[in-house]
């Protein structure tokens, strides 16, 4: 028989609280269950929360390396686990509006500072990688996001916040290569 230790995350403020069994053995078979519900772990909403946790991964992983960037990383980072929780059933509502506001400033602000970009560009510097990385994932994330769209209706707000989010990272991405800028 196996025991059972019930753990309870609770974050900093304003965070998502979670319980979880710390190696129940449930999911041993490829099923886990999400609000009460049994899925398989490639199923559509599993597919999503994965993504959006390797993405909150790297944006801490971010964190880092680029210190300047942390206040607005941890929002994100925040906002990113709450949109888990909703396709979780853990937490009700959607992502507030001044969320997508607070990207879509800053992406421009980046953008006004960047400057036209006439070419494809690779990214080789490391923050400009990991930003890159980072924006890759996202668009990962959102692509499930649509995926779980098919099956169960998705905050159109989630997908607006994962392309902007993308956006922004991208732009930033194109900072961090040029030093100069």
């Amino acid at each position: 028989q196996i025991q059972n230790t019930i753990f309870e995350f609770h974050p900093p403020a304003g965070g998502v609280t979670f319980n979880f069994f710390l190696m129940s053995h449930l999911g041993d078979n490829g099923f886990s269950k999400i609000n009460g519900q049994s899925f398989l772990k490639s199923s559509p909403p599993f597919a999503a929360i994965g993504n959006l946790d390797e993405l909150q991964a790297w944006l801490s992983l971010l964190i880092s390396f680029l210190p300047e960037k942390e206040v607005s990383l941890k929002r994100i980072i925040k906002t990113l686990g709450s949109l888990s929780g909703q396709i979780a059933g853990c937490v009700k509502g959607e992502i507030d509006k001044e969320e997508i506001g607070f990207l879509e400033k800053e992406a421009e602000k980046a953008e006004k500072e960047a400057g036209r970009v006439k070419e494809f560009l690779i990214f080789t510097k490391r923050e400009a990688a990991l930003l890159n990385i980072s924006r890759t994932v996202c668009r990962r994330a959102e692509r499930s996001l649509v995926a779980l769209n098919q099956k169960e209706i998705v905050s159109p707000r989630s997908l607006a916040y994962l392309n902007r989010l993308s956006t922004l990272l991208f732009w930033w991405a194109v900072l961090a290569s040029n030093p100069e800028v």
